[in-house]
């Protein structure tokens, strides 16, 4: 089994794909489709929520991940991007709350994620407190109909920020097989 990323970027200039709707949540057409499969929705109080704080140095590490760009570790780069300090990678906190997920719902079973989406909302920066909020399904997905969690990220360094926003985790069934070489 060989992972991989498929990387969205937003670029502000005319073109829509989405509806008026989706674009307004911040969604894109994959997300909604997952976030309607499933039963539980944002309006409900979260399932579930877990607090983690990141590092100091955690845009340090994240950087051998090959992401070398200064405004991560520079603070005069971070000024000129605007930000009062060096902001941790989008990525990182993506991953951040990925391994909350995996770690707290699905018993560390990496294997079982199937796809994982959302929309970047705010900057976060390395030390910040985090709260992931998520809104699992009751039932267990079928093949073809993956059983979603639905998340957000909220800084609680920066008055409740939502920071990811959007996030759906599809989940494999857990019996199903996953192809070896």
């Amino acid at each position: 089994f060989f992972p991989f990323l498929r990387l969205s970027v937003l670029c502000d200039f005319p073109g829509n794909f989405s509806s008026a709707e989706d674009a307004k949540r911040g969604e894109d057409a994959r997300s909604r489709d997952r976030r309607r499969k499933s039963s539980v929705s944002f309006q409900e109080p979260p399932t579930k929520v877990v607090d983690v704080k990141t590092p100091e140095n955690l845009a340090l590490l994240y950087r051998l991940s090959g992401d070398t760009n200064p405004l991560h570790v520079d603070r005069q780069m971070a000024a000129m991007g605007g930000f009062k300090r060096p902001i941790l990678h989008g990525l990182c906190t993506f991953g951040i709350a990925t391994r909350v997920i995996i770690q707290s719902v699905l018993a560390n079973q990496p294997e079982r994620v199937a796809a994982v989406s959302g929309r970047f909302s705010a900057a976060v920066t390395p030390g910040d407190q985090l709260r992931v909020q998520m809104w699992i399904s009751a039932e267990e997905g079928a093949p073809g109909n993956e059983k979603a969690i639905l998340f957000n990220v909220i800084n609680r360094t920066r008055d409740d920020q939502v920071c990811l926003e959007n996030g759906v985790l599809t989940v494999r069934s857990p019996g199903l097989q996953i192809a070896k070489l």
